[in-house]
């Protein structure tokens, strides 16, 4: 997983903040204008994110509908996971948002790894450099090649 979570970007009051001001803007505006705000090469509709904005706000992961709820069943996932996270990335993605997303797997063989200079790595990559950037090209990339091949059965 990439830059991944689902309800710890609001761990910090002025998180929960920005996630509130960027939901009803979104919905103003109709759409997060990701390539102006370079965080990726697509604009993300309101519908599209309205689910990971109340995910975060509410620090649930459940249906739209709240009869399911994933993060209970997250138990059930049994395939190991590499999550990559950044120190950059304090909005989206943060370190601590997507450690407690991988934590609610519960698998003991699931790796996760935060890239940051602090670190050794060549930088503290954002949202979006973590996937797409020269830098991640040069280590993030092979060390997801490695990791695959380490764990294909």
């Amino acid at each position: 997983m990439f830059a991944c979570q689902v309800f710890g970007a609001a761990t910090l009051r002025k998180n929960k903040i920005k996630i509130l001001l960027s939901k009803y803007l979104t919905l103003l505006i109709g759409y997060i204008p990701a390539k102006k705000l370079r965080l990726g090469p697509h604009n993300e509709s309101y519908y599209t994110m309205k689910q990971w904005f109340d995910w975060n706000l509410r620090k649930k992961f459940d249906s739209t509908d709240k009869k399911f709820d994933y993060k209970i069943n997250m138990v059930t996932v049994k395939t190991p996971i590499y999550s990559i996270s950044s120190k950059g990335d304090t909005f989206i993605a943060p370190s601590i948002g997507c450690k407690m997303f991988l934590e609610s797997f519960g698998n003991s063989e699931n790796i996760f790894k935060v890239y940051s200079r602090e670190n050794g790595n060549l930088e503290n990559y954002d949202h979006s450099k973590i996937i797409m950037s020269r830098n991640s090209a040069k280590e993030i990339w092979p060390s997801v090649l490695k990791w695959i091949e380490k764990n294909k059965t």
